[in-house]
């Protein structure tokens, strides 16, 4: 007997919580092992891999933007274009920029 994708999931859900009447229903069906007997799953890390960042940017510490950029986007140009993002226009206003702190994959601080 081939085992369909619902009796799979009935097995993952009903495995840690069951108790005599579970091996009955696999005796049943005649499975051969329990969940708890099978090998854990392989990950691929290329599903793990992602072509674009979000960064909080945030003035003066405080956060006031999430952006979205690529991946392979140069720091130069991601500081050049965090200063005419709409939004941050807005607070920089009248402001003269100091400092742009910038910690690849992690954020974006503007001081003023």
């Amino acid at each position: 007997m081939q085992k369909s994708k619902y009796f799979v999931a009935i097995e993952y859900i009903a495995g840690p919580i069951r108790t005599i009447f579970y091996r009955v229903y696999l005796a049943k069906f005649r499975w051969k092992n329990s969940i708890h007997h099978e090998e854990y799953p392989k990950h691929d890390e290329a599903y793990l891999q992602s072509d674009v960042v979000t960064y909080p940017v945030s003035i003066n510490g405080k956060k006031r933007y999430e952006w979205t950029v690529p991946v392979d986007m140069p720091k130069e140009e991601i500081e050049k274009q965090v200063l005419e993002l709409e939004d941050i226009v807005k607070w920089t206003e009248g402001h003269t920029v100091k400092k742009i702190i910038f910690v690849p994959g992690r954020m974006i601080n503007l001081v003023i």
